[in-house]
């Protein structure tokens, strides 16, 4: 619907066409057309969804277990899970974190302020065994010169800190399998973990380096500084049936009991079903169209 201005000028749209004025000068513009977006448009629009949502998530789970991440962390840490499902084998609407190798996710860094090639001298040696079961060794020297914030500052004291977490997107919890930090002194760092691993769980091994200086009194204060704080995950990996029952006993038990915590994913799950199941019925009704409009020979006995 158009209108007339005080100065007679019109204002809207009329059929194909939209009527505007700037400066005084009447503007005649045709009308945008609609944009049909395919069907792969739409589900790869809603796994990036599902792809950003999952990332936010984790992200504010480990957040609570690191000082520092850098501006663009949950742009870089989206587009590392939309390649791992973009390489699945499983089809759009069949695939989570869940589902797709997590390999491209292993070495991501959270701050690439503070990269723990620049920051540390020497690099952790780990692994995981077949079991679940972590191990961890770093080799220190000189820790004012294998640390370049104890470079800078020589009345500060660093920790290293190895956590694992579990995360279950369909059944919307995670849970903080173990988590252990070590002072940084002239001796070297070994660690195993041995937990039990929650069944059909996404599991990520986090490293993050921690400072302290002395507070007022005898206490230590933390020090947050994003060019030295790095952290990110050592490994990245699905819980199978002989990491969740490795023995009974309390040392076997994880340190902090299951979190329930909504993840949204069952949600884009169902919209990008949705999704589909309208494209199907689309794709019928025009098949059913083609049909009825297809001519027919007409044979008649001579």
């Amino acid at each position: 619907m158009a209108i007339n201005d005080k100065k007679g000028h019109v204002h809207g749209k009329i059929g194909p066409l939209v009527y505007r004025s700037s400066g005084g000068t009447q503007i005649v513009q045709s009308r945008p057309r609609k944009f049909e977006q395919t069907e792969a448009t739409k589900l790869t629009g809603h796994e990036f969804g599902l792809a950003s949502t999952q990332a936010a998530f984790i992200r504010k789970i480990i957040n609570t277990l690191i000082d520092a991440s850098d501006g663009r962390m949950l742009n870089r840490f989206t587009g590392a899970i939309r390649n791992c499902l973009h390489l699945a084998e499983k089809v759009i609407g069949n695939r989570d974190l869940h589902d797709v190798s997590l390999d491209k996710l292993r070495g991501f860094q959270f701050n690439l302020d503070a990269p723990f090639e620049r920051v540390m001298k020497k690099q952790p040696l780990s692994h995981v065994d077949d079991q679940g079961n972590l191990f961890f060794q770093l080799a220190i020297d000189d820790p004012y010169k294998d640390f370049a914030f104890l470079n800078s500052k020589r009345n500060a004291t660093a920790g290293i800190r190895i956590s694992t977490i579990a995360f279950n997107f369909k059944d919307e919890y995670f849970q903080v399998v173990d988590s252990k930090e070590f002072e940084v002194k002239t001796t070297s760092i070994q660690w195993e973990s041995k937990k039990n691993l929650p069944s059909g769980a996404v599991i990520f091994v986090i490293l993050s380096l921690h400072y302290y200086q002395a507070g007022w009194l005898t206490d230590l204060k933390p020090v947050i500084d994003q060019k030295y704080n790095a952290s990110g995950i050592l490994h990245a990996f699905h819980t199978t049936e002989a990491m969740s029952n490795k023995g009974t006993g309390e040392e076997w038990h994880p340190i902090a009991q299951a979190i329930a915590a909504p993840t949204a994913t069952k949600n884009k799950l169902k919209d990008i079903e949705n999704v589909i199941i309208k494209e199907q019925k689309k794709k019928s009704k025009k098949s059913k169209q083609k049909t009825k409009e297809e001519p027919r020979l007409i044979y008649t006995k001579s």
